[in-house]
């Protein structure tokens, strides 16, 4: 795999990146979080992040939430078709 990992996600109704330097197998939920922190100008002792994806499963209409590693690990390496998550 790849040691750059790029996550695009939504805050506030605006789209935003961030590129992570390290392999998808070393990636932390606390890593993601302090650059999101960090990106969005938050304090994360005031704001709590929550973060979320919409499984690509037929039928499957409830967003899922993101709450540790292995969820991250989970979302980071599934892919539809089109290589796209």
């Amino acid at each position: 795999m790849s040691n750059h990992v790029s996550i695009h996600y939504k805050f506030k109704g605006c789209i935003f990146s961030i590129i992570v330097k390290t392999s998808v197998e070393d990636m932390t939920l606390s890593m993601i979080e302090d650059r999101m922190y960090k990106k969005l100008d938050l304090d994360e002792r005031k704001e709590k992040l929550e973060m979320s994806y919409m499984l690509v499963v037929v039928g499957c209409e409830q967003p899922l939430t993101i709450v540790d590693d292995e969820d991250l690990f989970v979302y980071l390496t599934s892919m539809d078709k089109e290589n796209q998550r």
